[in-house]
C-alpha cells in the first residue's frame, strides 16, 4: 500500500507555498491515487488558505520563519495540519465573528469558506488542522 501521508516544511513565503500546493496536489494523484477533481480542488483550497494565514498573521511575511505542513489521507477522511511560528489565535471568535459571514469582509473568509467546504476546523497552540470527511 503506497504512503499516505506527507511532510513539508517551507520557507514563509507565497512562491514556496505555491511550490508546496503543486508537491501536494502531485502526492494526491501520484501516491493516494485521488482522481476526484472536486477533492483535489478542496485540499487545494484548504493547503493555500492555511499556509497563507500563517505567512500573513503568523509571521507577517517574514521568510526567515517556516510553515510545517502534514497532510494524511485515508478512505474516510483527509486531514492538513498546518504549524506556524505564531502566538496562535482563537479559532472560535474568527468563525463566530458576525462580520465573517459578509463576502465583503476581508478578514475570516477563507476558513469560513473551509467550513462551508465541508471541513472541521480546529487551533491548538500554532498548529490549524483541517479534516474533510471522503
Amino acid at each position: 500500500m503506497a504512503d499516505r501521508s506527507k511532510h513539508m516544511k517551507i520557507a514563509s513565503s507565497v512562491q514556496e507555498i505555491e511550490k508546496a500546493v503543486t508537491e501536494f496536489r502531485k502526492f494526491l494523484v501520484d501516491k493516494c491515487r485521488c482522481t476526484n477533481v472536486r477533492t483535489a480542488f478542496n485540499v487545494e483550497a484548504a493547503l493555500r488558505e492555511l499556509m497563507l494565514n500563517a505567512d500573513e498573521h503568523a509571521h507577517s511575511h517574514d521568510s526567515g520563519r517556516s510553515i510545517t505542513v502534514d497532510l494524511d489521507y485515508d478512505d474516510e477522511e483527509i486531514a492538513i495540519s498546518v504549524q506556524d511560528e505564531g502566538k496562535g489565535f482563537d479559532l472560535e471568535a474568527v468563525l463566530k465573528s458576525e462580520e465573517t459571514a459578509s463576502v465583503d469582509r476581508i478578514r475570516g473568509r477563507g476558513l469560513l469558506m473551509l467550513v462551508r467546504i465541508g471541513y472541521r476546523l480546529t487551533r491548538e497552540g500554532n498548529v490549524t488542522r483541517a479534516v474533510l470527511a471522503r
